[in-house]
């Protein structure tokens, strides 16, 4: 039995460009209800047209997921939008190597805060997330 994504609803961090924007094209492909997110408003436009030009209805929310009250923003935007949420892809991220170096403290804390922030936005925004993108049993 194959996964069906049609009238899923899915939001996309970090949704404007590489990996995510992938993610987003392949959600929309497969029939899903999609809004991405990410800092910029320019390179959220230049992804919605991309999508669009692929035949995908795709909605954008600016968000900041290293800022907690922007990330409750876009979850509640998102559900909004599209009538609830059933996946949230938190894709968007700030991964630590060169940003979380002792010399560099307050790139370590905007590291840290996105952390948090995320952890607080998966938490809360899909309850039944698992049990949403959880395969048909045998499909595997």
């Amino acid at each position: 039995m194959e996964q069906t994504w049609d009238a899923m609803k899915v939001l996309v961090t970090g949704g404007s460009q590489g990996i995510g924007l992938g993610i987003a094209e392949v959600f929309a492909g497969a029939g899903a209800q999609v809004v991405i997110a990410d800092r910029n408003p320019a390179k959220l436009e230049k992804a919605r047209a991309r999508l669009a030009e692929l035949g995908a209805t795709v909605s954008t929310v600016v968000a900041d997921v290293a800022d907690r009250r922007s990330c409750k923003r876009m979850a509640a935007e998102a559900e909004g939008l599209l009538g609830g949420l059933d996946v949230l892809c938190a894709n968007a991220g700030i991964y630590p190597g060169k940003h979380a170096r002792a010399d560099h403290p307050r790139r370590a804390q905007r590291c840290i805060r996105h952390q948090r922030a995320r952890h607080d936005l998966q938490r809360p925004s899909v309850p039944g997330c698992a049990d949403a993108i959880r395969p048909p049993a045998g499909s595997w």
